[in-house]
Protein backbone atom coordinates (compact mmCIF):
# COMPACT_ATOMS: atom_id res chain seq x y z
CA UNK A 1 0.00 0.00 0.00
CA UNK A 2 1.63 3.65 -0.91
CA UNK A 3 2.32 5.91 2.21
CA UNK A 4 -0.21 8.44 1.10
CA UNK A 5 -3.06 6.20 1.25
CA UNK A 6 -5.09 6.56 4.26
CA UNK A 7 -8.96 5.44 4.60
CA UNK A 8 -11.89 7.70 5.15
CA UNK A 9 -15.51 7.34 5.37
CA UNK A 10 -17.90 9.79 3.15
CA UNK A 11 -18.13 13.26 4.96
CA UNK A 12 -20.60 14.73 2.80
CA UNK A 13 -20.33 18.00 4.27
CA UNK A 14 -16.47 18.52 3.49
CA UNK A 15 -14.86 15.95 1.00
CA UNK A 16 -17.77 16.65 -1.45
CA UNK A 17 -15.95 20.46 -1.63
CA UNK A 18 -12.86 21.51 -2.89
CA UNK A 19 -12.75 24.67 -1.17
CA UNK A 20 -10.66 25.99 0.97
CA UNK A 21 -11.39 27.57 4.68
CA UNK A 22 -9.35 30.14 5.88
CA UNK A 23 -8.41 28.20 8.93
CA UNK A 24 -7.45 25.36 6.21
CA UNK A 25 -4.24 27.31 4.92
CA UNK A 26 -2.04 26.64 7.88
CA UNK A 27 -2.29 22.63 6.90
CA UNK A 28 -0.01 23.56 3.70
CA UNK A 29 3.16 23.85 5.12
CA UNK A 30 6.47 23.61 3.17
CA UNK A 31 7.87 20.29 3.30
CA UNK A 32 4.95 18.54 5.09
CA UNK A 33 3.48 15.24 4.25
CA UNK A 34 0.90 15.38 1.58
CA UNK A 35 -0.97 12.86 3.46
CA UNK A 36 -1.30 14.89 6.43
CA UNK A 37 -2.08 17.97 4.57
CA UNK A 38 -4.59 16.21 3.16
CA UNK A 39 -6.32 14.63 6.77
CA UNK A 40 -6.47 18.10 7.75
CA UNK A 41 -8.80 19.39 4.87
CA UNK A 42 -10.79 16.32 5.35
CA UNK A 43 -9.25 15.23 1.42
CA UNK A 44 -10.73 18.24 -0.45
CA UNK A 45 -9.42 19.34 -3.70
CA UNK A 46 -9.54 18.50 -7.11
CA UNK A 47 -6.73 16.19 -7.83
CA UNK A 48 -5.54 17.16 -11.93
CA UNK A 49 -2.50 15.45 -12.47
CA UNK A 50 0.84 13.23 -11.32
CA UNK A 51 3.84 12.06 -13.19
CA UNK A 52 7.34 11.82 -12.67
CA UNK A 53 9.43 15.27 -14.15
CA UNK A 54 12.37 15.93 -13.97
CA UNK A 55 13.42 12.99 -11.50
CA UNK A 56 10.86 13.84 -8.79
CA UNK A 57 7.07 12.42 -8.24
CA UNK A 58 4.73 15.42 -8.44
CA UNK A 59 1.02 15.55 -8.01
CA UNK A 60 -1.06 18.73 -8.92
CA UNK A 61 -4.18 19.54 -6.60
CA UNK A 62 -6.40 22.29 -7.08
CA UNK A 63 -8.37 23.98 -4.50
CA UNK A 64 -11.35 26.87 -4.54
CA UNK A 65 -10.61 30.00 -2.55
CA UNK A 66 -12.75 32.54 -1.19
CA UNK A 67 -15.73 30.35 -3.02
CA UNK A 68 -13.51 29.18 -5.92
CA UNK A 69 -15.13 31.20 -8.66
CA UNK A 70 -15.43 34.93 -9.92
CA UNK A 71 -19.25 35.19 -10.22
CA UNK A 72 -18.70 34.86 -6.09
CA UNK A 73 -15.31 36.59 -5.70
CA UNK A 74 -13.44 33.47 -5.80
CA UNK A 75 -10.87 31.93 -7.54
CA UNK A 76 -8.75 28.31 -7.92
CA UNK A 77 -5.67 28.28 -6.58
CA UNK A 78 -3.03 25.21 -7.30
CA UNK A 79 -1.13 22.65 -4.71
CA UNK A 80 2.36 21.25 -5.56
CA UNK A 81 3.60 18.22 -3.89
CA UNK A 82 6.75 16.72 -4.54
CA UNK A 83 7.42 13.57 -3.32
CA UNK A 84 4.89 13.44 -1.49
CA UNK A 85 5.42 16.78 0.39
CA UNK A 86 4.34 20.06 -0.10
CA UNK A 87 6.39 22.25 -2.24
CA UNK A 88 4.25 25.39 -2.70
CA UNK A 89 0.79 27.01 -4.40
CA UNK A 90 0.80 28.46 -7.50
CA UNK A 91 -1.43 30.34 -9.79
CA UNK A 92 -2.94 28.41 -12.94
CA UNK A 93 -0.67 28.30 -15.66
CA UNK A 94 -1.90 29.59 -19.25
CA UNK A 95 -2.62 26.72 -21.85
CA UNK A 96 -5.57 24.72 -22.23
CA UNK A 97 -5.17 23.32 -25.78
CA UNK A 98 -5.88 19.31 -26.29
CA UNK A 99 -3.27 17.25 -25.10
CA UNK A 100 -1.69 13.66 -25.57
CA UNK A 101 -2.13 10.97 -22.66
CA UNK A 102 1.41 10.99 -21.69
CA UNK A 103 1.86 14.67 -21.93
CA UNK A 104 1.03 16.50 -18.71
CA UNK A 105 2.45 20.32 -19.85
CA UNK A 106 -0.03 21.90 -17.31
CA UNK A 107 1.52 20.17 -14.60
CA UNK A 108 5.47 20.95 -16.27
CA UNK A 109 4.10 24.51 -16.05
CA UNK A 110 2.68 24.87 -12.47
CA UNK A 111 5.97 22.83 -11.58
CA UNK A 112 8.14 25.99 -12.77
CA UNK A 113 5.74 28.12 -11.54
CA UNK A 114 6.79 31.25 -9.10
CA UNK A 115 5.44 30.87 -5.46
CA UNK A 116 2.54 32.59 -4.19
CA UNK A 117 1.05 33.00 -0.78
CA UNK A 118 -2.49 32.08 -0.22
CA UNK A 119 -3.51 34.75 1.76
CA UNK A 120 -1.96 37.01 -0.58
CA UNK A 121 -3.96 35.44 -3.55
CA UNK A 122 -7.04 35.37 -1.55
CA UNK A 123 -6.44 39.50 -0.77
CA UNK A 124 -5.81 39.91 -4.40
CA UNK A 125 -9.33 38.07 -5.09
CA UNK A 126 -11.02 40.31 -2.81
CA UNK A 127 -9.80 43.25 -4.49
CA UNK A 128 -10.62 42.24 -7.67
CA UNK A 129 -14.38 41.06 -6.80
CA UNK A 130 -17.13 41.91 -8.69
CA UNK A 131 -19.96 43.78 -6.71
CA UNK A 132 -22.53 41.56 -6.03
CA UNK A 133 -26.09 42.80 -7.64
CA UNK A 134 -28.53 43.37 -5.46
CA UNK A 135 -31.41 40.69 -5.59
CA UNK A 136 -34.89 41.50 -6.24
CA UNK A 137 -37.28 40.63 -2.95
CA UNK A 138 -39.56 39.11 -4.61
CA UNK A 139 -37.22 36.96 -6.78
CA UNK A 140 -35.39 36.20 -3.27
CA UNK A 141 -38.52 34.94 -2.00
CA UNK A 142 -39.64 33.24 -4.49
CA UNK A 143 -36.38 31.23 -4.48
CA UNK A 144 -36.65 30.40 -0.75
CA UNK A 145 -40.02 28.66 -0.85
CA UNK A 146 -39.16 26.83 -3.53
CA UNK A 147 -35.53 25.78 -2.12
CA UNK A 148 -37.00 23.04 0.22
CA UNK A 149 -38.47 21.23 -2.48
CA UNK A 150 -35.53 21.57 -4.84
CA UNK A 151 -33.06 20.73 -2.16
CA UNK A 152 -35.15 17.33 -1.08
CA UNK A 153 -35.33 16.64 -4.54
CA UNK A 154 -31.61 16.60 -4.64
CA UNK A 155 -30.61 15.10 -1.43
CA UNK A 156 -29.98 11.60 -3.25
CA UNK A 157 -28.13 13.03 -6.00
CA UNK A 158 -25.83 14.88 -3.86
CA UNK A 159 -24.95 12.05 -1.47
CA UNK A 160 -24.45 9.72 -4.46
CA UNK A 161 -21.71 12.16 -5.92
CA UNK A 162 -20.27 12.31 -2.49
CA UNK A 163 -19.97 8.49 -2.33
CA UNK A 164 -18.17 8.90 -6.11
CA UNK A 165 -16.13 11.20 -5.10
CA UNK A 166 -14.96 9.82 -2.04
CA UNK A 167 -14.44 6.58 -3.86
CA UNK A 168 -12.30 8.05 -7.19
CA UNK A 169 -10.53 10.42 -5.40
CA UNK A 170 -7.24 9.71 -7.06
CA UNK A 171 -5.24 11.56 -4.36
CA UNK A 172 -5.63 8.22 -2.81
CA UNK A 173 -3.55 6.56 -5.48
CA UNK A 174 0.27 7.01 -6.00
CA UNK A 175 2.61 6.88 -9.25
CA UNK A 176 4.46 3.09 -9.06
CA UNK A 177 1.28 1.08 -8.22
CA UNK A 178 -0.06 -1.61 -9.88
CA UNK A 179 -3.02 -2.34 -11.21
CA UNK A 180 -3.85 -5.01 -8.63
CA UNK A 181 -3.12 -2.31 -5.81
CA UNK A 182 -5.25 0.09 -7.97
CA UNK A 183 -8.16 -1.87 -7.87
CA UNK A 184 -7.97 -2.59 -4.27
CA UNK A 185 -7.60 1.33 -3.34
CA UNK A 186 -10.78 1.96 -5.42
CA UNK A 187 -12.64 -1.27 -4.66
CA UNK A 188 -13.68 -1.31 -8.49
CA UNK A 189 -12.72 -2.76 -11.69
CA UNK A 190 -11.25 -0.27 -14.70
CA UNK A 191 -14.52 1.18 -17.09
CA UNK A 192 -11.62 0.81 -20.25
CA UNK A 193 -8.84 -0.39 -20.87
CA UNK A 194 -6.74 -0.07 -23.72
CA UNK A 195 -3.49 1.59 -25.13
CA UNK A 196 -2.43 4.34 -26.95
CA UNK A 197 0.92 5.60 -28.22
CA UNK A 198 2.38 6.17 -24.58
CA UNK A 199 1.20 2.94 -23.15
CA UNK A 200 -1.15 1.14 -21.63
CA UNK A 201 -3.88 2.89 -19.96
CA UNK A 202 -7.36 2.51 -17.60
CA UNK A 203 -10.09 4.41 -16.63
CA UNK A 204 -11.86 3.73 -13.41
CA UNK A 205 -14.95 5.63 -11.89
CA UNK A 206 -17.95 5.68 -13.20
CA UNK A 207 -21.13 6.37 -16.04
CA UNK A 208 -23.62 7.91 -13.66
CA UNK A 209 -24.69 11.52 -15.11
CA UNK A 210 -25.30 13.27 -11.58
CA UNK A 211 -26.30 17.20 -12.78
CA UNK A 212 -24.35 18.27 -9.39
CA UNK A 213 -21.77 20.92 -8.74
CA UNK A 214 -18.92 20.21 -8.33
CA UNK A 215 -19.73 16.95 -10.17
CA UNK A 216 -16.93 13.81 -9.31
CA UNK A 217 -14.52 12.94 -11.49
CA UNK A 218 -13.39 9.97 -13.51
CA UNK A 219 -9.71 9.23 -13.48
CA UNK A 220 -7.41 8.05 -16.27
CA UNK A 221 -4.23 5.75 -15.54
CA UNK A 222 -0.83 5.53 -17.37
CA UNK A 223 1.02 2.54 -17.09
CA UNK A 224 4.61 2.16 -17.65
CA UNK A 225 6.16 -2.02 -17.02
CA UNK A 226 3.02 -2.55 -15.41
CA UNK A 227 3.17 0.13 -12.84
CA UNK A 228 1.33 3.57 -12.53
CA UNK A 229 3.65 6.24 -14.71
CA UNK A 230 0.85 9.13 -14.99
CA UNK A 231 -2.44 9.99 -13.66
CA UNK A 232 -5.27 12.58 -14.51
CA UNK A 233 -8.65 12.92 -12.91
CA UNK A 234 -10.06 16.38 -12.16
CA UNK A 235 -11.93 18.55 -14.53
CA UNK A 236 -9.86 16.95 -17.84
CA UNK A 237 -11.58 13.38 -16.52
CA UNK A 238 -14.61 14.73 -15.70
CA UNK A 239 -17.37 11.70 -14.27
CA UNK A 240 -20.45 10.48 -15.87
CA UNK A 241 -21.23 9.09 -19.21
CA UNK A 242 -21.13 12.48 -20.86
CA UNK A 243 -17.90 13.19 -19.07
CA UNK A 244 -16.19 10.18 -21.06
CA UNK A 245 -17.49 11.78 -24.42
CA UNK A 246 -16.04 14.97 -23.22
CA UNK A 247 -12.93 13.58 -22.59
CA UNK A 248 -11.97 12.64 -26.22
CA UNK A 249 -14.03 16.10 -27.65
CA UNK A 250 -12.31 18.55 -25.38
CA UNK A 251 -9.38 16.78 -23.64
CA UNK A 252 -7.41 14.26 -25.30
CA UNK A 253 -6.34 13.85 -28.65
CA UNK A 254 -5.50 10.38 -28.58
CA UNK A 255 -7.99 8.79 -26.80
CA UNK A 256 -9.37 5.77 -28.58
CA UNK A 257 -13.34 5.22 -28.81
CA UNK A 258 -14.70 4.34 -25.65
CA UNK A 259 -17.70 1.86 -25.40
CA UNK A 260 -20.77 3.88 -24.03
Amino acid sequence: MPENFVGRPVDEQLSVSDLLRPEDYAAFRLGRPMVDVLNDVQWRGDFDFATEYKGRKYVQISFGVRGGGRDSGGGDIIAIFADGRFEKFVKWPEGGDKIRIGEFAVLARAVEGAPIEIRDFENDLKKDAVPRRSFDPGLTLAALLLFPAVNAAEAPRRKRNAELRDQFNAARLGLGMTERQVQSVLKAKPLYSGSVKAGPIQIYGSKESLGVFPHYSNILLLFKDGKVCGIYSGETVPGGNDGLQEMRDRFFSDLPEIPM
